[in-house]
């Protein structure tokens, strides 16, 4: 989608890529595109006596690589600015309820409970819709008992996709994770330092080298489960993966002390 408009002398230029920005960073062809399009922001926007300025926006769901996208050096958005929707809430549930009312016959929870199983689930359309349509099989006990544990076993399903992917990617990428997991929301800082390696080694029985842990880190963004938060500082991608990742921990990999920064 494209367009303009003309505010005073200046006259605005918008390319706005709808949905996935972050895809195009998955083959050679979307990180050339990108790069020809922060060519041409630049060439409008930082020439002199450009009667305009070209603005670009681009959406996407994968968290990791959008904020990669903006913050890291390399990549053709540097220094972009990047912002979180709003996650849809009480009004969504409602409307999505009263939407499916309408049905002869069909089961619904209360509102309350319906919003609380729809945060369990990490406020994803998606996996409401799917908790309502299995809620339709219970006739045997109240809706309000049995949506919350269907709700918990979606989160936990949808979990296991992202969970999958740090399994494969071995005992090393687990003592990151949990390193991560452990410090505070907004991210922790030091994941390449002494004291960190010497937290590996000791989970992995294994000597760590600053390279092993940079080439993990760099794997884990690229498959969601953590995000660059800034230079050096790193945060899980999504709650509630971590949440249920950390109610499975086992004493090898359970959580350490908390880590600096």
């Amino acid at each position: 989608m494209r367009g303009s408009w003309r505010s005073g002398s200046h006259v605005y230029w918008l390319l706005w890529i709808p949905h996935k920005s972050s895809k195009s960073l998955s083959s050679d062809d979307g990180i050339n595109l990108l790069h020809a399009l922060k060519a041409a922001r630049d060439a409008v926007n930082a020439r002199p006596g450009t009667p305009g300025y070209f603005l670009f926006l681009g959406t996407g769901s994968h968290k990791s690589l959008i904020t990669d996208m903006s913050i890291r050096r390399s990549q053709p958005f540097s220094g972009a600015v990047a912002e979180a929707y709003e996650v849809l809430g009480r009004d969504f549930v409602q409307w999505q309820l009263g939407r499916i009312a309408a049905s002869p016959g069909v089961i619904l929870p209360s509102l309350d409970a319906a919003c609380q199983g729809f945060e369990l689930m990490g406020n994803r359309p998606e996996e409401l819709l799917k908790a309502l349509v299995q809620l339709q099989a219970n006739h045997a006990a109240p809706p309000d008992q049995t949506f919350p544990i269907i709700c918990a076993t979606l989160a936990t399903a949808a979990a296991d996709v992202e969970l999958h992917a740090l399994n494969d990617l071995g005992p090393l990428a687990q003592a990151i994770y949990a390193r991560i997991a452990a410090g505070k929301e907004e991210g922790i800082s030091g994941l390449f330092s002494a004291d960190a390696l010497a937290d590996y080694a000791q989970r992995t029985g294994t000597a760590v080298e600053t390279t092993q842990v940079q080439a993990l880190a760099a794997k884990l963004v690229a498959a969601n489960l953590i995000a660059r938060q800034g230079r050096g500082v790193y945060a899980v991608a999504d709650p509630v993966v971590c949440k249920v990742w950390v109610s499975r921990r086992t004493p090898a990999f359970g959580l350490p002390a908390t880590p600096p920064g």
